[in-house]
């Protein structure tokens, strides 16, 4: 067996390992802390050690020196490879003897936590975007630098080894929190989502959708919108969601006479709701329930109106576009059988209704993943398309590779909030947003969404999202927003991260696939995206969106929010019969604003500028479709006599 083969043998094994160690621990309970999310941690770095290069772009060298550099950057690996296992390894056997020293560590204590650290920062350097690399060594420099810092942000300063002790030996940095919820939660759901991709789940949404809502204006635009809302859900990654969907959706919308570039948008945007969309949202409902410790159910509930409302403009908006160029549908003989796909493939979403059934008698959120992947695995193996063993187990490697940013972004975000425990700059960062702000909770709110919105440019959704709430939450909190609704905020903005350029990663790689340009992909996904732009801020004043308060009121706040999205959708596209003109398209924003911000004199002022202006431009059109109808009529009478 030559050396390639041989690494990607064990790639594969190891792969096969940590998905079958955390599956079992999700079904039979953990093992103790250190070995819970140590062992994960080890594979896992050793996983990004053979698989991320450590120059990412390699330069070409003459022929006899690539071969050289090849073997050097294999020996580093190698070296970071055994100081993870030292340094891990370390943690895991004398895990109670560093619990009763902590404070009282000894020089190998400090020697190895500062090892672990280095092999942490070069994984999370490898594996995700550089932006959170340098804000990980930032922090890093913050802490050893603060007594030279002048002003608020200052402190008092804490040696190496201080530092060191706190990230690597304590639960408050890398094996903390962040890692906590990567090992017991984030991971089953990757490899949920992994099993239902290659068991079919996957190509089932996707046929469905287009059964649906294939034969309407503009079909193929709105099964993309219906099965990127369904599979991204679960994928939890909006770029992950446009490369499973994307291939299929985006040249069906191009052939049937979307622009390259309005199809990628539509993707991105179809794609990146789905991390919004409960009942899973990419696993950050659970996420959110275990920082907060309220119910998940909750948290869907809370959700459910947002992301509707969210689907509804891009609904409309797709719709409006196909009626305005004069695309139509997919004829019926194109589109797949409804009761064919049920009978063939509906039987590997059954899964997805078992996890919610679970999840909401009570369930806990890995225990019911469990369940769910267990039941995937019945139902293939009596389907058509049923794997071999080998198959099975090219899906546990598949959700290993799948999660190995995660977990390198996930350790670099435990050193960041470590910091902020160590240090106070949470309680520093939120003082600050507080005394800009003044009393004007809109600006604090801005403060914290272009915060959100830049760290999801260079870090995942999620990683995003508990980054900044450790950060601005309690700023939010203090300025009279309930910690709950401050939650959904920050977590909001982070996932609509993916489609705000200038890095808008979801418009990249959908532009990649219909072959628009990326820039201007991103710029139009932010349009048809606006909704999740304004959605935010509309809850945190008016919290019946979210489903808080009587029936009445919620009731209300959700069909005048519908309305206004409808209206800031016409707006958008500038088209409903014909062209709407500019002024009146600034009355609809207006009118949709008004409608989306809950409030009854609101109500009533958005409901008078939408229905008024509506009203102002359809029934000319009416009135002129029905005399040239009319008078067709009677030019035909005349000819027949």
């Amino acid at each position: 067996m030559g050396k390639e083969k041989w690494r990607e043998s064990l790639i594969w094994g190891m792969g096969v390992c940590l998905s079958l160690f955390l599956l079992y621990t999700s079904g039979f309970g953990e093992f103790r802390l250190a070995l819970q999310r140590g062992f994960p941690l080890l594979l896992g770095s050793i996983l990004i050690f053979l698989k991320f290069p450590m120059i990412k772009k390699r330069p070409e060298f003459p022929s006899g020196w690539n071969q050289f550099f090849l073997k050097l950057e294999r020996f580093i690996d190698a070296i970071f490879i055994l100081a993870s296992c030292f340094a891990i390894g370390y943690v895991i056997i004398f895990e109670e003897e560093l619990a009763l020293r902590i404070g009282m560590t000894t020089p190998l204590d400090n020697f190895v936590a500062l090892v672990g650290i280095i092999c942490v920062l070069e994984i999370t350097r490898r594996a995700t975007p550089s932006a959170l690399f340098i804000i990980t060594l930032a922090c890093m420099a913050y802490v050893l630098l603060g007594p030279y810092i002048p002003g608020e942000l200052g402190h008092r300063g804490y040696s190496l080894g201080r530092l060191v002790q706190y990230l690597y030996l304590s639960q408050e940095g890398i094996f903390g929190m962040a890692m906590g919820v990567m090992v017991s939660i984030i991971y089953v759901f990757v490899l949920l989502g992994a099993f239902l991709e290659a068991t079919g789940a996957g190509k089932f949404v996707i046929d469905f959708a287009y059964s649906v809502t294939g034969r309407l204006r503009g079909g193929p635009a709105l099964s993309a919108v219906v099965s990127s809302a369904m599979f991204g859900t679960i994928s939890g990654s909006a770029v992950a969601n446009v490369t499973g969907t994307g291939t299929f959706t985006i040249p069906l919308m191009k052939r049937t006479g979307y622009t390259a570039r309005f199809a990628g948008a539509v993707e991105a945007v179809a794609s990146t709701g789905g991390m919004i969309m409960p009942p899973v949202m990419g696993a950050s409902a659970f996420v959110m329930s275990e920082i907060l410790g309220i119910p998940y159910i909750k948290i869907c509930i809370a959700a459910a109106v947002p992301a509707i409302l969210y689907y509804i403009c891009l609904f409309v908006v797709v719709y409006l576009r196909a009626w305005k160029e004069g695309l139509r549908g997919l004829p019926k003989e194109e589109l797949p059988q409804r009761n064919v796909i049920i009978r063939e493939s509906g039987i590997f979403f059954l899964p997805i209704v078992l996890l919610v059934i679970l999840l909401l008698t009570g369930f806990t959120p890995p225990y019911a993943c469990f369940f769910s992947i267990i039941s995937l695995l019945g139902f293939s193996l009596v389907s058509k398309s049923r794997l071999d063993w080998k198959g099975y187990l090219n899906i546990l490697h598949a959700g290993a590779r799948q999660s190995l940013v995660i977990f390198a972004a996930l350790a670099g975000i435990g050193i960041v909030i470590g910091i902020i425990s160590l240090t106070g700059i949470g309680v520093t960062f939120s003082t600050l947003i507080t005394e800009v702000a003044g009393d004007s909770l809109l600006l604090a709110l801005i403060m914290v969404m272009i915060g959100a919105l830049i760290l999801g440019m260079g870090v995942p959704p999620l990683a995003a999202y508990i980054l900044m709430v450790v950060v601005a939450g309690s700023a939010l909190e203090s300025l009279g927003v309930p910690l709950f609704i401050a939650h959904m905020f920050v977590f909001y903005f982070g996932c609509m991260a993916p489609i705000t350029p200038p890095v808008a990663l979801a418009a990249y790689a959908a532009a990649g696939i219909s072959g628009a340009n990326p820039i201007q992909t991103g710029y139009t996904a932010t349009r048809l995206g606006m909704v999740g732009f304004i959605v935010p801020f509309m809850f945190v004043y008016g919290p019946p969106l979210l489903m808080i308060g009587s029936f009445q009121e919620i009731i209300m706040a959700a069909v005048s929010a519908t309305v206004g999205v409808v209206a800031l959708g016409i707006a958008s596209e500038g088209f409903i019969l014909t062209s709407v003109k500019v002024p009146l398209r600034l009355i609809l924003i207006a009118g949709g604003l008004a409608l989306v911000y809950p409030g009854l004199i609101t109500d009533l002022i958005g409901y008078g500028m939408v229905l008024g202006g509506l009203a102002f431009h359809i029934l000319p059109q009416m009135l002129k479709s029905r005399r040239v109808a009319v008078q067709t009529g009677q030019e035909t009478q005349t000819h027949k006599v």
